[in-house]
């Protein structure tokens, strides 16, 4: 198995709420490492994918920042960012095959926008067992890849699949035992992980007869 590190010269992100990309950043290829690293080291965090060069990229940030605290994880990601981590999809999927976690304990979040999801996020982290991630956009450029056609409905699987395991057993260093993702409200169209807990939140409208009641979160 085999990734390597890369220098990043340049942070070149358009809009802080692009969905992410390996565009985002200007780099330099750099030297081999273990791969376990993306497991091991909580710093390290799944970032995107790199589907033109069959890859995933993952970001490494200082220990002082926490991406669990920000209400949009992807953009304290880019902002904190010092190196990144390129593993190929074969050496993903081996590291995935490799993690032995209960997918019972994954819980993935689909919403509409605006309906109290963050909060929900928020809440969930305060729990100390439990670990939410809110809106880490690997999974948003995966519905990207099947809506353009980019890739087939079993590659899109293998790698929503490796992602949650890679992203929930890294977490699981620090004892957390329960997982849960946000998804951006873009992803609900993503593929339903059966043997995940998958919770759907939507915005539901009220009587326009209050103006300032309009809309009830569910």
């Amino acid at each position: 198995m085999q990734a390597y590190e890369l220098t990043i010269d340049a942070k070149v992100k358009p809009t802080p709420f692009t969905i992410v990309s390996a565009d985002d950043f200007h780099v330099q290829i750099g030297r081999s490492i273990d791969p376990h690293v993306v497991l091991e080291q909580p710093t390290v965090s799944l970032y995107c994918l790199d589907h033109a060069k069959a890859r995933a990229l993952f970001v490494d940030t200082p220990p002082a920042v926490d991406l669990l605290q920000a209400p949009f994880y992807f953009i304290a990601q880019y902002e904190a960012a010092q190196r990144l981590i390129a593993v190929p999809y074969a050496t993903l999927h081996v590291l995935a095959r490799e993690v032995q976690l209960d997918p019972q304990h994954i819980i993935l979040f689909y919403s509409t926008g605006r309906c109290g999801s963050t909060l929900v996020s928020h809440v969930l982290n305060q729990i100390p067992t439990v670990v939410s991630f809110s809106e880490p956009d690997v999974f948003t450029q995966l519905v990207q890849l099947r809506t353009a056609g980019q890739s087939n409905a079993a590659e899109v699987t293998a790698l929503l699949y490796a992602s949650l395991i890679i992203m929930a057993a890294n977490a699981r260093q620090r004892g957390f035992q329960y997982w849960a993702f946000k998804f951006r409200s873009y992803s609900k169209s993503t593929v339903v992980v059966k043997s995940c807990q998958n919770v759907y939140i939507s915005q539901l409208r009220k009587p326009a007869t209050d103006k300032r009641n309009r809309y009830a979160d569910t």
